[in-house]
């Protein structure tokens, strides 16, 4: 295949429709008289492509949100998190009652904490670089929040702790 053949494919592949001034016995294969049709070309590539992705995707390592219950009963929890780590909390809150999550870990990795509301917006962070990491924030209204502490750097035991306003 030359290059003014190769250019050709790749416009039927990418485009759902197909391009009225391209000949289709151009966008056929020639080899012992065999043609193929360009929606099926279409059809394998779409195929191909979103077999690669789901192999990616399903590769990636999916956390499992644990629910630690009411925040203001939370005493903490202390971690052991590998490097690249990551771990995810759920606990809930009342309107009003200001709180302040914390990590501190035992050696000098990077240690972030993020904070997401109900609706999974992100409301809160701590993604400075080192073993601490600290939000506050006062909900507007009962709910259960997401937390994330992630660690790169090499393995650290990280204590969580949340501590609400009375």
């Amino acid at each position: 295949m030359d290059l003014n053949q190769a250019r050709t494919l790749a416009r039927c592949v990418l485009s759902p429709f197909p391009d009225p001034a391209i000949p289709t016995t151009q966008l056929a294969g020639r080899k012992k008289g065999r043609s193929m049709n360009p929606l099926v070309t279409r059809l394998v590539t779409a195929a191909a492509a979103m077999l690669a992705l789901a192999t990616v995707c399903s590769a990636q390592e999916q956390v499992k949100t644990t629910n630690l219950g009411s925040g203001a009963q939370f005493k903490g929890r202390t971690i052991k998190l590998k490097d690249k780590g990551e771990v995810a909390y759920l606990l809930s809150f009342k309107a009003g009652k200001e709180f302040e999550a914390t990590t501190d870990g035992t050696k000098n990795t990077d240690v972030n904490l993020y904070v997401h509301d109900e609706a999974g917006k992100l409301v809160g962070k701590d993604d400075s670089p080192g073993p601490k990491s600290s939000v506050k924030l006062t909900p507007e209204k009962d709910g259960k929040y997401k937390f994330i502490i992630s660690n790169t750097g090499g393995e650290n035991t990280v204590t969580f702790k949340v501590t609400v306003a009375k």
